[in-house]
């Protein structure tokens, strides 16, 4: 068995995985934030423009930060049965 057939690389996150959050995020919401959400993603600095209407929506925030750690966990638990799938796959 060589090294690269027992480690696996853990995903990192990038510029493009968190505007697809973004965008993803915001096809959840209803009213008049998911206008206000919308119209920060055509800002000069999207994401920037984002976190600051975020910060001024209690609810939005705590939606923000709940989908968040739903993605996160959805990517590791993908993540995690790869490895154990390619581990059973290399058991003799």
């Amino acid at each position: 068995m060589d090294v690269d057939s027992r480690f696996r690389r853990i995903p990192t996150r990038s510029a493009e995985s968190d505007d697809e959050d973004r965008r993803f995020f915001i096809e959840t919401r209803v009213g008049p934030i998911r206008l206000r959400l919308a119209t920060a993603l055509t800002a000069e600095d999207p994401a920037m423009e984002f976190r600051r209407v975020i910060a001024g929506d209690r609810d939005a925030e705590r939606a923000w930060f709940s989908f968040r750690n739903e993605r996160s966990l959805e990517t590791i638990e993908a993540w995690l049965s790869s490895v154990i799938e390619a581990r059973q796959t290399l058991q003799p």
